[in-house]
């Protein structure tokens, strides 16, 4: 009575949302909106973390306090996944995507228009974007009626800090995990000790790097002024070293490009790195920059020292942060 199927799903929302008798038609984000709809009527912790990501302003928060969710509210030529509804005031109208990029519909004397700007364009209230990170930002230019572009891994990143979540709360941050709407793991200390002898070292890494490349690759191809593809992660046992480069990417004064996480004398590194040519004048273009470099040596390196734990996600974006801003002093 005890045996279970390898691999068998004994979370309660990853069996609801698995039921059906047509496997084709599943739909893990119109599932995922009524959970989230759900939870924001009857679980207030989840309200609290749902509105903390969508809204910095506290006073707004508030003004939320008592709102409702309503799922798939008819609007003229379309249909909004998840509307936050306030006792007074406009709502705030909300789309989820899991993988998909946005939709588009032809409207005349328009031409094709994208979902978040079809939204923005009702004029009904102001439009979140809700999606995993590897969906692309939506293709609207920055303005008032747009609160923004947020991540289902930051909203289970957050869930995962509380202990005050009802039970399908806990479920529902158990389902993200499960489906892969989740970052990974952050290194701890020991593993960072040991990296050199820790299998599970590898695979964290690259699966960290893939992470980071999904969140920024766009910003740092501008940066470089290239629309070159990045590589999977790949670990070098020889070098101890985890790494991603933009393939085929070939731009004076620059060879390669890309980020890798290296260990050495029992501490850990991410580093945004670049490869010059060997001609003369690329050092010195590369030079303004301040990049960090090896005298004689054709790398030129951004780097960031990792310790252990969820900080780390902050050290590395700080670091590719400053690395794209770096950038700009080369061209």
């Amino acid at each position: 009575m005890g045996y279970r199927r390898m691999g068998y799903k004994n979370n309660f929302l990853s069996r609801l949302c698995s039921y059906s008798f047509n496997k084709q038609k599943l739909s893990r984000e119109n599932f995922l909106t009524e959970v989230f709809a759900y939870l924001f009527e009857n679980d207030k912790t989840f309200k609290k973390i749902f509105l903390r990501l969508i809204l910095c302003d506290g006073r707004t928060c508030f003004r939320f306090k008592t709102a409702v969710a309503e799922t798939q509210v008819s609007y003229p030529r379309c249909f909004v996944d998840l509307v936050l509804r306030p006792q007074s005031g406009r709502p705030i109208l909300i789309e989820v995507k899991i993988k998909a990029s946005e939709t588009q519909t032809k409207i005349w004397g328009l031409g094709s228009v994208p979902q978040i700007s079809k939204y923005i364009r009702l004029r009904s209230g102001p439009v979140a974007y809700l999606t995993s990170i590897h969906v692309p930002f939506a293709n609207v230019r920055k303005q008032k009626q747009y609160l923004g572009q947020f991540y289902i891994e930051e909203l289970q990143q957050q869930m995962e800090k509380s202990h005050k979540l009802s039970h399908i709360g806990v479920e529902l941050r158990r389902f993200l995990e499960e489906q892969g709407m989740a970052y990974p793991k952050p290194f701890t200390v020991k593993e960072l000790r040991y990296s050199k002898e820790a299998f599970d070292f590898a695979a964290k890494a690259q699966e960290l790097l893939d992470e980071v490349v999904s969140e920024y690759q766009i910003e740092f191809r501008r940066a470089l002024r290239t629309r070159a593809s990045f590589s999977r992660a790949t670990f070098s046992t020889t070098d101890k070293s985890a790494y991603v480069y933009l393939k085929g990417f070939n731009k004076w004064p620059f060879k390669a490009a890309g980020f890798s996480i290296d260990s050495d004398n029992n501490s850990t590194w991410f580093s945004v790195w670049f490869r010059i040519h060997r001609e003369t004048g690329a050092d010195d273009q590369v030079r303004k920059a301040d990049f960090d470099h090896e005298s004689g040596s054709r790398y030129w390196n951004e780097v960031v020292e990792l310790r252990g734990g969820v900080s780390d996600r902050r050290r590395i974006s700080k670091c590719i942060e400053k690395a794209i801003k770096k950038l700009g002093r080369c061209f």
